[in-house]
């Protein structure tokens, strides 16, 4: 019996996957033809209509952002968990802050990306969500060509104050979570580097700064996969990513009226 999990590509294999894959070879093994453990896809519809039909344990969809309602609604009927590759989402999870949380009275977010109003939006939503669990109320307040501020809040009820710019020089990451008798910060570069993202806890002890695990995000991403689909807890994570899609898209089309609320 096989000890890693075998890998089929469906639509091209990016250079950064295919390495990241390389790089777990006793976790990850890519095959060219025939049953797959899982497959990845590009989120063209003929890519995922094509990857599901090898019945794969479970599917990896590349630029999620890029998926268009057909697609999505047929991966909102897939049999098999799905895994949307994002960057900060991945990283956040690693993050220990139930804590911190259970005493914060207020979450600050700030997030930069090189890319479109959609992808930083449905990346923020995402690696909120990662971090802080499911948060409701959304609203931008205020947007510009380049930039947005919003407001949001997380089943517990703590007030979360986020922002984004687009087209920056660099994508990067700042998380602020505050209490009366701790915080947290989180910030860091997401540029594809090994560097992990800085962490600094404070409490009236002292000033902690644990050190952070040197690997991509994208390998975060994958280690997680891998430890899903082999520890039997891969539950379908697509409705979520769904739900974060359609309102990303509708925060972008609301970003130029200000005080709207999306969810």
């Amino acid at each position: 019996m096989n000890s890693f999990l075998t890998v089929r590509a469906f639509g091209s294999l990016d250079l950064d996957h295919a390495a990241t894959i390389a790089s777990l070879p006793a976790s990850l093994r890519v095959v060219g033809a025939g049953q797959a453990d899982i497959a990845t896809t590009t989120p063209d519809l003929r890519s995922i209509t094509a990857a599901l039909a090898v019945s794969p344990k479970g599917l990896v969809v590349t630029q999620p952002a890029l998926l268009d309602d057909a697609a999505i609604g047929i991966l909102g009927e897939a049999a098999v968990p799905v895994f949307p590759a994002l960057a900060l989402a991945p990283r956040l999870r690693l993050l220990d802050t139930g804590a911190t949380l259970a005493s914060a009275g207020l979450v600050r977010s700030r997030l930069s990306w090189r890319g479109t109003i959609h992808e930083v939006l449905l990346e923020h939503l995402a690696g909120l969500e990662a971090v802080l669990g499911p948060i409701s109320k959304v609203r931008i307040l205020a947007s510009s060509d380049n930039g947005h501020i919003g407001t949001a809040q997380t089943q517990g009820g703590i007030v979360v104050n986020w922002s984004g710019r687009i087209d920056t020089g660099q994508s990067d990451y700042e998380l602020d979570i505050i209490g009366l008798s701790e915080r947290l910060e989180v910030s860091g570069v997401l540029d594809g580097s090994a560097r992990p993202l800085l962490v600094r806890h404070g409490t009236a002890g002292g000033l902690q700064q644990p050190h952070g695990i040197f690997e991509t995000g994208l390998r975060c991403f994958w280690r997680a996969v891998v430890s899903d689909l082999t520890e039997g807890k891969a539950a379908p994570r697509w409705p979520d990513l769904s739900r974060l899609h359609a309102l990303a898209r509708e925060l972008a089309a609301l970003s130029s009226v200000h005080g709207e609320d999306a969810a």
